[in-house]
């Protein structure tokens, strides 16, 4: 996963990390950890992240 666009995706659409934790299931510590990528998302919340940031998985999760 490219390192920080989760970051950029979620200031861009004026979200916290609380706020992004809290609509995936997640502790904010659990979401810190993924967003910096310490931790890994499951499918289902990758899914997730779609519907929250408006854009395809793939954008995130297959770019270098």
């Amino acid at each position: 996963m490219k390192k920080n666009i989760l970051k950029s995706e979620r200031v861009k659409n004026e979200l916290t990390q609380k706020q992004v934790a809290e609509r995936l299931g997640l502790s904010i510590g659990a979401y810190c950890d993924k967003e910096n990528g310490k931790r890994k998302f499951t499918v289902r919340e990758a899914l997730l992240l779609e519907d929250i940031f408006n854009f395809n998985i793939r954008e995130i999760f297959l770019t270098k």
